[in-house]
Formats: structure tokens, C-alpha cells, sequence
């Protein structure tokens, strides 16, 4: 299941997926950003046998996937696979590799693969970045996500990023807290039992969330190391990158204050202090930049 952004991209990962080993791959793509001309080029690059749902507006990570997680075009799946359309599974093993990590142990309800950004690193320099974080609690959500104070207290964002796991060990099934949201695999009984993934955020902290969520039944994830898939990071065009860098960071800020009143059931002295940190976060680093451009 893709939740679709631009054509070529959705094509090329559904493409790597046909190429897999598994004996059954049932492939729904949803279309959740609306364009009149990628959705009528998605409709003639994808092939026969791949079901299309149409979302009339962008509803988000969480949402969009729930509306492929919905979708009763297939049989009822044993499992949800859940990809992001800028990845693609260079190993035909791929999808393999992860439900033997899935069933490997009954505690396991999710596993993601190693992760890499071709434009930036080979695939064995994986091992050595950040794939999966530890459930934070509020000081370390305060600490993580601040500029400024992650600087400070190096060891708790370490924590945080299972740094202390690094290189993480080859071959192997590593049980961690989360997943990576690009690519994972989920036991779709476990999942349906929250009524999908929590559409309370728009984008970000769905990993955190699900995590959260697999731990209150008392399951974990886990990370397959044995295989490694390829996650072409979007970027936004430099005209309108200032712009689009404060459009996520706020929507950043709205999923945390919804993971720790949600999650951490935070009051509103802890989200006072919360909304403090990240304006101060905001505003300075905006002014850094500023004045880093204004001495060139």
C-alpha cells in the first residue's frame, strides 16, 4: 500500500514491489494529493492489477494510509506492508526478509527494513543512521526536537535515536520501540484493533504513536537489518523553501503537542512550557539564518 505523491516516483516503487518474492503482493495505491494531471499520468503508468483509491484533498500520512488500510477491493490481508512513494526495494527479498522479522517472536506486531537515502549515502553507511527512536516522554520530547537544547543535552537525543545501538548489528531482528513510517510491515489484525493508524496528526509522530499504541497491548517493533530499501528524500524548490521549512515545522509542532496531551496525557503547564521552547526554537534559528545570509 503507497500513499501516492508524484507519479513517476508511485510507479517506480510499485514496480520494485511486482519485482518481489513474496508469494502475494495485493497493491493498492492512494492518491492523496490532489492534481488533476499526476492523477490522470499515475492512471497510465501503473500496471494492470494495481487498485487505485482517489482522495479529493491532501488528509494527511495517517489518514491517507487508513483510506488503503479500508480499502476492500482484495481479500483481507494477513498483513499491511506500508510504503511511501519515494522508496523502492532494490532486493527481491525484501518483503520476505521483514515477515520473517514480524514473526520471528509473538511480540513483534510491526518491523521496518534498514533505510537509506541514495542521494546521500551508500547502503552500508545505513547502519551508522538514524532508523528508529525510543518512546519519549515529555523532557525528552521538549529536549529532541529543540535546536538548541539537543545541543545541550547530547546524551538523552543519543537515547533517543538508539545511537548507543550503533552500528546497528547486521542480519539481524533488533526489538525496538518504533518503526520508520516510509516502509513497514504490520500485522493487520493488531492494527485494525486500533481502527487503524491515529489520524490525529497530519504528518509526523505517527511512528511514535503507533509504537506507543503496539506497547499498551504489549507488542513492540522491530528492526530488520538484513535488508535495506532506498528513500529518495523530496525537497522543496529554493524559491519557496523558507516557506515550506516553517509550514512543516509548525505542523511538527501541532503533532507533538497532540502525542503529549494524547499520549503523555501533559497538562497545560507542560504545553505552556512546550509552545515557549518551540517559538524560541523557531525565531532563532530564523534569525541565525538571517544573519548567517546577510554577512555573505
Amino acid at each position: 500500500m503507497l500513499n501516492y505523491g508524484r507519479a513517476d516516483l508511485t510507479a517506480r516503487c510499485v514496480f520494485s514491489l511486482k519485482a518481489q518474492d513474496y508469494p502475494r503482493l495485493d497493491i493498492v495505491v492512494v492518491d492523496n494529493y490532489f492534481s488533476l494531471e499526476e492523477r490522470s499520468r499515475l492512471k497510465r503508468l501503473l500496471p494492470e492489477g494495481v487498485q487505485l483509491v482517489l482522495s479529493e484533498r491532501n488528509v494527511g500520512y495517517a489518514a491517507g494510509n487508513n483510506l488503503g488500510i479500508s480499502h476492500r477491493g482484495f481479500p483481507k490481508p494477513a498483513y499491511f506492508l506500508i510504503v511511501n512513494s519515494d522508496v523502492t526495494m532494490p532486493h527481491s527479498g525484501t518483503v520476505s526478509a521483514l515477515h520473517a522479522g514480524l514473526v520471528s517472536s509473538p511480540r513483534i506486531a510491526a518491523c521496518s527494513p534498514m533505510i537509506y537515502d541514495p542521494s546521500a549515502m551508500s547502503q552500508l553507511d545505513a547502519a551508522c543512521t538514524v532508523q528508529v527512536r525510543r518512546l519519549p516522554d515529555f523532557s525528552t520530547t521538549l529536549i529532541v526536537n529543540s535546536w538548541f537544547l539537543s545541543r545541550v543535552f547530547v546524551r538523552v537525543s543519543n537515547r533517543y535515536i538508539y545511537r548507543d545501538l550503533m552500528p546497528f548489528a547486521k542480519d539481524s531482528v533488533i526489538e525496538v520501540d518504533t518503526i520508520n513510517g516510509a516502509c513497514f510491515l504490520v500485522a493487520a489484525d493488531v492494527l485494525e484493533e486500533f481502527g487503524g493508524l491515529d489520524a490525529g496528526t497530519f504528518l509526523y509522530y505517527e511512528e511514535i504513536i503507533l509504537g506507543a499504541q503496539l506497547r499498551s497491548v504489549g507488542m513492540r517493533c522491530a528492526l530488520v537489518t538484513s535488508v535495506a530499501v532506498s528513500h529518495l528524500q523530496g525537497s522543496s524548490s529554493a524559491e519557496t523553501a523558507g516557506k515550506f521549512v516553517v509550514q512543516r515545522r509548525l505542523q511538527a509542532v501541532r503533532s507533538e503537542i497532540y502525542w503529549c496531551k494524547r499520549y503523555l496525557r501533559v497538562g497545560w503547564l507542560g504545553i505552556g512550557l512546550l509552545y515557549l521552547v518551540r517559538s524560541v526554537d523557531i525565531s532563532s534559528k530564523f534569525c541565525l539564518r538571517f544573519l548567517k545570509i546577510k554577512k555573505r
